[in-house]
């Protein structure tokens, strides 16, 4: 059967085993599941022969055999490759494949191109495109040539071949190689994007989609425009004037949505990536135009409508949808207005109205969402948040109006004002005619009033816009709010929430009523949720108007509790967040109530990692409210140190993270004197926590814990005093084992700022545990891998530096760690982030750089990094390394301050002052340098 197929195996073993991983390879089909079982431990337990690959290799490329066997041989040896094809590569694993098999198995999967079979053709494709990342150019020099020999063929199988290689291929190509791939490519992709009659759709549309892919590797390999402009302007005419050609088609034998969308995302991809080159564009604007506003046409009567869009499939199953050309057009023209083309631009601003229209189209939920959120109200809340991760039309259309508003804000607030009484009159209509569909096209409106909302307030209120909120609130609004069509009701309440001082007080006890009566019981999720997201905007927005009726969303609450499901649960949360603040009476009154009910959510939900976020922020503003805090200490405070006793059980880990993370706050908010027992019983139970609890969480919010009640309750914890020792001993404990060699740098990652608030609030009090624990961060730092850890230890010196700078070099020389730290210290230095500590380490830098000592002048740092002449390919790299020069110390802080006062000037030039922006430092720290800017020391 294999007679022809292995006539490089010659020895008989090497036979023998083909005939077995053939054997295997058949047996791993079969049915029964004990036969199937059994052949693919063989095939494992086979796979250390040398000719493994080389078997499957065979196996694929024969066309005599049975298909599903060569299909599963291409499988497995892609799996092989992946695994055993070079060292140094991520999932290596020995033996490595050798040279003689490697030969054998390119040639075969290059032969299984030209296969007749189209999955064949994809797993070889597939199966090159890896073996391609490791050995080209060196080790296969004539890929490239085969593959262009393939297109240039005019062979429909070996096209398609080729085409799949180089999609998977090219965009993991170094860039070096890019312009000189892309001189070859690009005529043998135009040819075939303009063989009609001998190339099939699929591969004209791969055609396109290599060349954005090149296109955008070109952008991005070159860092100036006018490098790209050389590179595309001589080859962008032909493909320009045929994407005319093909833009001009209907959908049919020679165009469909699938290639009409890949050819907006090449255009989109060449004006994004260089701006310049926007004039080659111009001529193929009527056509994304038209695309556009058919589109909007055809979109609506589907949605709103009763007929059904028609939809490619490609090859590999994937949905050519009209959603993605769609959105392929709404990109496009975002492109369009951020190019900085002034035509483009101007285009865009004198067409705002049709086009704001046109995206107001594409907001209406279709029947497949409708469904959708219904059955799965979890989804229905993700997907209509403000931060959510859905891809649908209808959240690009109201970020492609978000991204209007940041553009022409006035002209768009207009023109969507415009398309909003447009198509509220649409709705309206609609609905007289008694078409069922009537209130999608309304709750579309409402959404995109949402989404310009404080736009459009402004313009109401300032009388510079055709649009009366108010108006609309009465005529509109409230009708809808007690909508019987369940979305449309939820939106409208929503919306009303959030339209802030412009609802009249006379309307807030009706907006209520209909609010307080969604969040019953048996309501649909979605009129829940609008009647939550309303309260909970209006607590913002109108809180004194507010004020009478919030018992009602105490008393509406509780029962909403029992049944609501995580998400919604969520949402309950927030307007309960909000509710506690309007009216500090009731909240009193309410407190036997909110209170018990937060701590049974925290005991039953805090395995959800959003939920016990959204406690804890419940919490907190609890604890901001003074009327509050004897019924936190009385039932809270009690209940979260019983848990963190419960340390022994696997079960609560989870909530005793939570319950630190809480205590964490209470501390932040509540001023001195705390409460004994959070100190006397907290700090003991905390340190159990760390030298016993090993998970990451735990550690950090214990560290935390500690770092908030030394920044803001110093003196409470030096006088505390515990069967464990005193508060301080407690603490320095705790920061000791966190820099301990067992504790990963994930567990340890705040230990740094623990120290130096340490050092500064007791630092006299330390005595010789001083050296002690700068010892510790010492040793630390130099197993540190991860940048935020390493950011915080360094910290610890830098700080030092500013205040006590000839100590530290003293301490460092003592220790023979100075150029060790010096050189993590500049290293990582350009990487920090936060302004506080950005500062901190650029002025302890320009205070070491001051100093002229003679040992900081003798230390040698990492310099810029050395760059070999010529191409520099991957297995060049992985025999060279990385190497970099060595440079004084000295020489290299100034560099850092020179770079360092070159940012400052900038910011200066872009925000009109220098440092207007928040500290991310926290208020505890108190710390002396707040405020110091870099340009000071330089």
């Amino acid at each position: 059967r294999l007679s022809g197929s292995f006539a490089l195996c010659a020895r008989t073993r090497a036979m023998s085993l083909a005939e077995q991983i053939f054997s295997s390879l058949c047996a791993a089909l079969s049915p029964v599941a004990e036969t199937r079982q059994g052949a693919e431990a063989q095939l494992g337990a086979m796979r250390v022969a040398p000719e493994f690959g080389m078997v499957c290799a065979e196996v694929l490329a024969n066309t005599g055999t049975d298909m599903g066997v060569r299909q599963l041989a291409g499988v497995v040896l892609r799996q092989y490759i992946e695994v055993h094809w070079a060292k140094g590569g991520d999932k290596f694993q020995e033996p490595e494949v050798p040279e003689q098999a490697k030969a054998v198995i390119r040639q075969r999967v290059l032969q299984s191109l030209f296969d007749e079979n189209r999955s064949i053709r994809s797993l070889s494709a597939y199966t090159t495109s890896i073996i391609a990342q490791t050995d080209w150019p060196e080790e296969w020099p004539d890929l490239f040539d085969q593959l262009i020999r393939a297109l240039h063929s005019k062979d429909v199988r070996g096209v398609h071949g080729s085409m799949r290689v180089m999609l998977e291929f090219v965009t993991t190509i170094n860039t070096e190689h890019v312009p000189q791939i892309a001189g070859m490519l690009f005529p043998e992709l135009l040819a075939i994007l303009k063989n009609v009659d001998g190339m099939d759709l699929r591969t004209r549309a791969r055609a396109v989609q290599l060349f954005g892919s090149l296109c955008n590797m070109i952008t991005n390999f070159f860092t100036h425009d006018n490098e790209v402009v050389q590179q595309l302007e001589p080859v962008l005419p032909p493909w320009i004037e045929a994407f005319g050609v093909l833009l001009g088609h209907a959908d049919g034998a020679q165009m469909d949505c699938g290639l009409r969308a890949d050819v907006i995302t090449a255009c989109e991809i060449v004006l994004h990536g260089c701006p310049p080159l926007a004039k080659h564009l111009t001529p193929l604007l009527p056509s994304v135009w038209r695309t556009l506003t058919t589109g909007a046409a055809m979109y609506r009567q589907s949605v709103l409508g009763d007929e059904l869009l028609e939809e490619a499939v490609d090859e590999d199953g994937q949905v050519l949808s009209f959603e993605n050309l769609v959105a392929a057009v709404l990109r496009f023209m975002d492109t369009m207005t951020n190019s900085g083309h002034k035509p483009f631009r101007k285009m865009v601003k004198s067409n705002l109205p049709e086009l704001c229209s046109c995206i107001l189209t594409f907001i209406p939920m279709t029947d497949d969402q409708v469904e959708m959120w219904s059955s799965d109200p979890n989804q229905y809340v993700e997907d209509e948040s403000d931060v959510t991760f859905a891809c649908n039309l209808r959240v690009l259309a109201k970020e492609t109006i978000d991204s209007l508003l940041n553009d022409f804000s006035e002209l768009t607030t207009q023109a969507v004002a415009a398309a909003i009484n447009l198509h509220v009159s649409q709705a309206l209509q609609a609905k007289e005619r008694g078409e069922a569909s009537w209130w999608k096209q309304l709750e579309a409106a409402l959404v995109a009033l949402a989404v310009c909302q404080a736009e459009i307030c402004e313009g109401s209120r300032s009388g510079k816009l055709n649009f009366d909120v108010v108006t609309f609130l009465r005529t509109v609004l409230m009708d809808a709010c007690f909508s019987p069509h369940a979305f449309l009701r939820g939106r409208a309440l929503w919306l009303v929430g959030g339209l802030g001082d412009l609802i009249p007080n006379d309307l807030v006890p009706k907006f209520m009523e209909s609010a307080v009566n969604a969040m019953q019981p048996g309501q649909a999720v979605c009129v829940q949720v609008g009647g939550l997201r309303g309260v909970h905007a209006m607590c913002a927005n109108k809180p004194q108007a507010l004020a009478p009726f919030v018992h009602l969303v105490f008393d509406a609450v509780p029962p909403m509790v029992m049944q609501a499901d995580s998400e919604l649960l969520i949402v309950i949360l927030d307007t309960l967040h909000s509710a506690v603040k309007v009216n500090p009476d009731v909240t009193l009154r309410y407190e036997s109530t909110i209170v018990p009910l937060a701590i049974a959510l925290l005991l039953k939900g805090c395995h959800d990692a959003e939920l016990a976020r959204t406690l804890v922020d419940l919490f907190s503003v609890f604890a901001d409210t003074p009327a509050l805090r004897p019924s936190l200490e009385k039932r809270l405070l009690p209940t979260l140190l019983s848990l963190l006793q419960q340390l022994e059980n696997p079960a609560y880990l989870s909530l005793i993270t939570v319950a630190v993370d809480i205590m964490t706050e209470l501390a932040k908010r509540w001023p001195s004197p705390l409460q004994q027992e959070l100190l006397s019983q907290g700090l003991p139970l905390t340190l159990r926590c760390v030298v016993h609890g090993h998970e990451s969480g735990l550690l950090q919010n214990c560290c935390e814990f500690y770092r908030v009640l030394m920044g803001q309750h110093t003196e409470q914890v030096l006088a505390t005093r515990t069967g464990a020792g005193s508060g301080l001993q407690i603490v320095v404990q705790g920061a000791s084992y966190l820099l301990g060699p067992d504790v990963d740098d994930s567990s340890s990652v705040y230990v740094g700022k623990l120290v130096s608030i340490v050092i500064r609030k007791a630092g006299g009090a330390l005595g010789d545990g001083l050296n002690e624990i700068l010892l510790a961060v010492l040793n630390k730092l130099k197993t540190a891998a991860m940048l935020t850890t390493i950011q915080s230890l360094i910290m610890v010196f830098a700080q030092l530096a500013v205040s006590h700078t000839d100590q530290l070099v003293q301490f460092l020389c003592d220790t023979q760690a100075l150029d060790f730290v010096m050189g993590v210290w500049c290293e990582n230095h350009p990487s920090f982030y936060g302004l506080h500590d950005c500062k901190v380490s650029t002025i302890a830098l320009s205070k070491l750089l001051q100093k002229q000592d003679a040992r900081l002048s003798a230390v040698m740092v990492k310099g810029e990094e050395i760059r070999s002449e010529g191409i520099r390919t991957r297995s060049r790299a992985r025999l060279e390394g990385t190497r970099f020069t060595q440079v004084p110390l000295p020489v290299k802080i100034f560099k850092y301050m020179v770079l360092d006062y070159g940012s400052v000037l900038e910011r200066v030039r872009m925000q009109g002052d220098g440092f207007d922006e928040d500290d991310d430092d926290d208020d505890d720290d108190n710390n002396n340098n707040k405020g110091c800017c870099c340009c000071c020391c330089c």
